[in-house]
């Protein structure tokens, strides 16, 4: 939906693409083939994938002077215990300015000013003999269409399963129960197969 609400614009918000890059270059398609922070939004069970510790922080400049700086930071723990844990916050530096204010020649770029103040998304997963099992979820804030202010909690999962070291099935889903938020958190399902052709290379 986003490709054709921005089509004549060639641009997206950039917190629209924060799932990571798998995600987002495969047009959601990165189901099974990307762990650590990636993960925790695209497909929790991923977490649980592979054995690492990651800590990220990230900031986002936009192109042709559209949109908002984004920035994120992030953790991943899925070495301490069985169970392996992410969080991921990204926001904001400038205050969401609402379009319907703004002067007629600056309304043309308005959308790529992403009506999400913030989001937080939790993830958590367990694997067991290659077959993984993820819950997760978002809180976000936000301006909607009619400029009055928001936030809601949603709710996403996943499952992969790894077979002959080199295989993975897998399907998530984002943002259930989003009613409050759905304006820029709708729904999403995923399913996907990934081919492990090197070690930390999957197709």
């Amino acid at each position: 939906s986003s490709v054709h609400a921005f089509s004549e614009t060639g641009l997206v918000p950039y917190d629209y693409e924060s799932p990571g890059g798998y995600s987002g270059g495969f047009n959601n398609g990165g189901t099974v083939a990307q762990t650590g922070l990636g993960a925790i939004r695209a497909n929790p069970a991923m977490l649980a994938a592979e054995k690492k510790y990651e800590l990220d922080a990230s900031y986002m400049w936009p192109t042709a002077n559209s949109g908002r700086e984004v920035y994120q930071v992030g953790a991943v723990d899925s070495v301490t215990s069985s169970l392996a844990i992410g969080i991921l916050y990204t926001g904001h530096r400038e205050e969401y300015k609402y379009w319907k204010v703004l002067k007629e020649q600056e309304r043309a770029t308005a959308f790529l000013n992403s009506a999400a103040t913030r989001r937080i998304a939790l993830g958590t997963a367990f694997n067991f003999s290659g077959f993984s099992l993820g819950l997760g979820g978002q809180f976000v804030e936000g301006t909607l269409m009619n400029g009055q202010s928001t936030n809601g909690v949603s709710l996403g999962g996943g499952a992969a399963f790894t077979f002959m070291e080199i295989f993975r099935l897998g399907g998530s889903f984002e943002n259930l129960l989003n009613e409050n938020i759905k304006e820029f958190s709708p729904k999403i399902y995923r399913l996907g197969a990934s081919y492990i052709a090197f070690e930390n290379l999957s197709l």
